[in-house]
């Protein structure tokens, strides 16, 4: 399964090139820990698909200005080669083992460290050092051919050297996208920089989100993490509520407190629930639909050391939701932990655990039993006119 870091994709047309789809960019390796050994370019196709005629094209820069760009770092001619029973063709260096090659060149480089386009052009005449981009605008205006597919590796938005890809990936955090693979959706994934078992190539790529059910549960803390469920699935997981194509976050408090957890200014009809307990016994601490326009926000009393699973989701069956899950401890004394500070409770299971409370000594004279030491305090509302029971037994 591979993971997701951050994705964003766009689309735009270079003036006077057309594009096609025959053949498309699928697949790259760039950069990876220690020695670049496993840098790979992987081609999508119909299977026996020619390459005759086509260039396999890196665009970066000098490297010595800031901003410029449209240097030729990287031409291979594929004439001679076609697509690959699996419908792939991969294009590698002589060191690489995460796969079979079907073409090597240890003349190919793989620039990690900047902004850098990568291209298939149809009738491409250029040569490693030419500048189709002659006044660093942005165009093209020394290409010669038709550009058949081309890619933005992004590392610095809006900054760094000029790209020219009808789509774009990256950055990753502060860095360009080590790796990443063209999704169904027609959008591209971040991969892992050490992950080198998340590559596939020369097969089909896999864009499952690492957070697509309960057991994968990523790691989130306090303020904003990026979410995205373009590739996600419905996990299924018995719950609160029901949540579609949904994703898996694990937090762990680290204060006395109660949380919010919310997708407030995200994209997409959102879902969101918090649970207690561990995947296929969850219990349910609370959820939400609709709190801050179509996104979600629940709130829930937490302790030191605590850790509840969160999901986010969309909606309708097929949405699509991004943007962050945010985090944000309210601070304030432990929840329930006085009378003034009860938390609501709901019917069914509420967890609870009072080790970290204080004794209130607040007396009932109506109730006929001894003080109750660290104590911790509800609220319930009922919703019929039954009669209810309150019970720890368990």
């Amino acid at each position: 399964m591979k993971s997701i870091s951050l994705l964003f994709g766009s689309i735009f047309v270079l003036a006077g090139f057309t594009q096609a789809s025959a053949q498309t960019l699928s697949e790259f390796r760039l950069d990876m820990p220690g020695a670049d050994t496993e840098e790979f370019v992987e081609l999508a196709g119909a299977v026996g698909a020619s390459l005759d005629g086509i260039s396999f094209v890196i665009l970066g820069d000098t490297g010595s200005t800031a901003g410029q760009g449209g240097y030729v770092e990287t031409a291979v001619d594929l004439t001679g080669h076609v697509i690959n029973p699996n419908g792939f063709f991969v294009m590698a260096k002589s060191s690489f083992t995460i796969g079979v090659a079907d073409l090597t060149d240890d003349g190919m480089s793989f620039e990690n460290s900047d902004n850098v386009t990568y291209m298939l052009i149809s009738g491409f005449t250029g040569a490693v050092g030419d500048d189709l981009d002659t006044t660093d605008d942005g165009v093209l205006d020394a290409l010669t051919g038709t550009i058949i597919d081309s890619l933005s590796i992004i590392e610095e938005v809006g900054a760094g050297d000029l790209v020219y890809g009808s789509q774009s990936i990256g950055p990753d955090g502060t860095f360009v996208p080590a790796t990443g693979w063209l999704c169904a959706s027609g959008s591209w994934m971040i991969g892992g920089f050490s992950d080198l078992a998340g590559n596939t190539a020369g097969a089909d790529n896999d864009c499952t989100p690492a957070n697509d059910d309960c057991a994968g549960a990523i790691s989130a803390s306090a303020g904003a993490t990026a979410m995205d469920n373009t590739e996600a699935t419905t996990s299924g997981e018995a719950g609160c509520t029901s949540v579609n194509k949904d994703l898996w976050y694990a937090f762990t408090a680290t204060s006395d407190a109660n949380h919010t957890f919310d997708t407030c200014g995200a994209s997409g009809d959102t879902k969101l629930a918090v649970f207690d307990g561990a995947c296929g016994g969850l219990v349910c601490v609370g959820s939400n639909d609709d709190s801050c326009g179509l996104q979600s926000s629940v709130t829930v009393p937490m302790l030191t050391g605590q850790t509840y699973l969160v999901q986010v989701g969309a909606f309708g069956a097929t949405g699509v939701i991004s943007g962050d899950l945010n985090i944000t401890n309210l601070g304030g004394p432990a929840p329930g932990d006085d009378c003034g500070t009860a938390v609501a409770a709901v019917l069914g299971a509420n967890p609870f655990d009072t080790s970290g409370n204080t004794t209130s000594g607040l007396s009932e004279p109506s109730c006929s039993t001894s003080t109750i030491h660290n104590d911790t305090f509800f609220t319930y509302t009922a919703g019929a006119a039954l009669d209810h029971s309150f019970a720890t037994c368990g």
